[in-house]
């Protein structure tokens, strides 16, 4: 094509090479004169190239218009040239080969020379090596808008169809710009800052926080309302919402970052949106994402957008937020439903640990009280907690616990599953368990998932609890059957309170010393509970390993655990709680290999959300202490994938 311009446009390229030679003579003689030359020749130098390469391009066009037109009989070239709408022939290289005279007119014409092939924008090259070819794909020209039609002509040429449609996708984009977009807003924790403050002082801050709420709807062009003293529900257009999602809806930031003399005042907002066809639809959505928002601990935005749910901030740090009337209403609730049931199966998480393995056996100790026989389901072979297990069942709770096989076998029309622990079903411990039974409870302390347990007959979830045990100790002192502990259940509970709570250093609240302290009053061996918790020689060595070969980035450190001991999970828990003890560090990430898959597992002081980096690579769990399973993945893939997740996080200033 080169020498094809070259050869035609000689005399032009000649006549601008002699302009640019003069105008470097006058530069010599007259700086200013010359510099304005040169501009001048420079400007035409532009303009002739591609202006010469738009002719050029269209020329080439027409001659292999004319060479396609050969393969055409006359027939086909009256059909085509007949139709009322553009065509376009071209190869597999996208090239065009032949259009009729309508493309010429609506397309052809209306592109400037500085506008790329509208055939690359469409990509023809790849619609050869498509089976199942598109329907139709989009293309726009200077605000002129085609659906195309592809349709392979024969094995060298694709015949496209351009259908121009210009008005009916600005309507398109008119009605796309104009949905209907639904927003509630929670405060949180008002009731706790009410009771910090003084009736003055109180009353202060929420005025404030209220001009905050509506300033920034306002701002954002919503009709809102008020309709409790701490739910706002609104209504927008999806321009505005784009607005809002470029901003990261700062709103969390503002309620955040606001202070009453100085000090945090402890509100934040949870946000539930809804994106729907329908006002109604809308607000449906929106109501689910706030229960999204909340139940992830809150201070963040959750958009659901048909089953999907996309999320904002929840980088703070949570307070307690909790009331003890929730608790008595479940345990009052949770002993009428083990009444009406003939048998109770319980399990935890897989790879089922202290806290999973504790609060079962606390539920075990209501179903007792109820009168109502229980057992525990555990995968012998991949618990973390067989120490517990095998404490307990020297001390007179042998066949308590039971394998996938037998529990099967005890389920009736009329048993009941009390999930523990876990509310994801595809990580619990026995998912086929979990799919016959029939009446489901859950009960976690984790954030929620989108992929949850649908549909239990009851749930207690509590994301500000420390642990799940703690929940259980408080079912426990509120059910109306008044179970007994044995200083053995309660060393079980105990047990899980310690775990999660790093011994009580992390997500702990006043509930958690509460419950706590009521174990302790049934004579929980503490010293016992304390040797659960020991390491081998063998395993310390293993951790210190771990730790030795930890790599500190700026304030977090990442570690690979390249063991293949049974308890590598359990060693590289304690390798990356061990981590947050070097001065600067505020994260930390073991990897390791466990089984067929590459998992991790994510500690935090607080301040960084391991929560939502792992959520990035398809797990989940706290704020301070999350995890992730990675499949199909090699050791290298796996790390690089984490720093990545690690990035994106710091990159995005949730």
């Amino acid at each position: 094509m080169l020498k094809g311009v070259l050869k035609s446009y000689s005399a032009t390229i000649v006549a601008i090479f002699i302009a640019a030679v003069s105008a470097g003579i006058t530069l010599h003689y007259n700086t200013v004169l010359g510099a304005v030359e040169l501009v001048v020749v420079f400007v035409l130098l532009v303009y002739g190239y591609l202006r010469i390469f738009r002719n050029f391009r269209r020329l080439s066009q027409q001659v292999s218009a004319l060479n396609a037109s050969m393969r055409l009989d006359e027939n086909e070239r009256k059909q085509f040239e007949s139709y009322p709408f553009a065509v376009v022939l071209c190869d597999r290289s996208g090239n065009v080969v032949w259009y009729n005279h309508k493309y010429n007119e609506l397309v052809i014409e209306k592109c400037d020379f500085d506008q790329p092939d509208i055939m690359d924008c469409l990509d023809v090259s790849n619609l050869f090596e498509t089976e199942n070819l598109p329907y139709s794909v989009d293309a726009d020209i200077k605000g002129t808008y085609f659906t195309v039609m592809p349709v392979r002509h024969d094995e060298e040429l694709m015949a496209l169809y351009f259908v121009e449609d210009t008005q009916l996708k600005c309507f398109r984009m008119a009605y796309m710009k104009t949905r209907p977009v639904a927003l509630m807003i929670n405060i949180d924790s008002l009731e706790h800052t009410e009771d910090t403050y003084s009736h003055i002082d109180f009353s202060t801050i929420y005025a404030e926080i209220n001009k905050i709420i509506s300033s920034w709807l306002d701002a954002n062009h919503c009709v809102f309302r008020r309709y409790s003293d701490e739910r706002y529900f609104a209504l927008t257009e999806y321009d505005n919402f784009s607005k809002m999602t470029a901003k990261r809806f700062d709103l969390l930031d503002l309620v955040r970052n606001y202070r009453y003399d100085g000090q945090d005042s402890g509100i934040t907002l949870s946000v539930g949106i809804g994106m729907e066809p329908t006002v109604r639809e809308c607000e449906n959505s929106a109501r689910q994402a706030l229960d999204m928002a909340r139940g992830r601990g809150g201070d963040q935005v959750a958009i659901k957008k048909d089953d999907n749910f996309e999320f904002f901030g929840g980088i703070g740090v949570k307070k307690d937020k909790r009331g003890k009337i929730k608790s008595r209403t479940v345990a009052a609730a949770l002993c009428e439903i083990i009444e009406k049931s003939d048998h109770v199966l319980l399990m935890g998480h897989s790879f089922s640990d202290f806290d999973a393995i504790g609060s079962c056996i606390g539920l075990a100790a209501i179903c007792e009280s109820v009168g109502v026989k229980a057992n525990i389901v555990v995968n012998f072979e991949t618990t973390l907690a067989m120490p517990l297990i095998e404490l307990c069942e020297q001390n007179g709770m042998k066949g308590l616990f039971v394998n996938t096989e037998a529990g099967m076998s005890l389920i009736t029309d009329n048993t009941l599953l009390i999930v523990s622990d876990i509310m994801r079903p595809n990580n619990v411990e026995s998912r086929e368990l979990l799919d016959v039974v029939k009446s489901v409870v859950v009960i976690d302390h984790h954030r929620m998932a989108v992929d949850k347990i649908t549909d239990p007959v009851l749930l207690f979830h509590e994301p500000y609890a420390s642990s799940s045990s703690e929940m259980v100790v408080e079912l426990i002192q509120y059910a109306p059957s008044k179970p007994k502990l044995l200083p053995i259940q309660a060393e079980s509970l105990m047990a899980g309170i310690i775990l999660d709570t790093k011994n009580f250093s992390f997500r702990v609240g006043v509930r958690t010393f509460e419950a706590a302290a009521f174990l302790r009053e049934k004579k929980t061996d503490t010293v016992r509970v304390k040797k659960l918790f020991a390491l081998t020689e063998e395993e310390k060595s293993i951790v210190n390993k771990i730790l030795l070969s930890a790599k500190i980035c700026d304030n977090y450190a990442v570690a690979f655990a390249e063991y293949k001991d049974s308890d590598i999970r359990k060693l590289s828990s304690c390798a990356a709680d061990e981590m947050l003890d070097i001065k600067g560090v505020e994260a930390s990430f073991v990897v390791y290999p466990q089984g067929s898959v590459m998992a991790v597992s994510a500690r935090s002081l607080g301040t960084i959300n391991v929560q939502l980096i792992m959520e990035k690579l398809g797990g989940g769990g706290h704020q301070s202490m999350a995890g992730a399973q990675l499949k199909d993945t090699t050791a290298q893939q796996a790390m690089e994938q984490l720093s990545q997740a690690i990035q994106y996080y710091f990159n995005s200033e949730v």
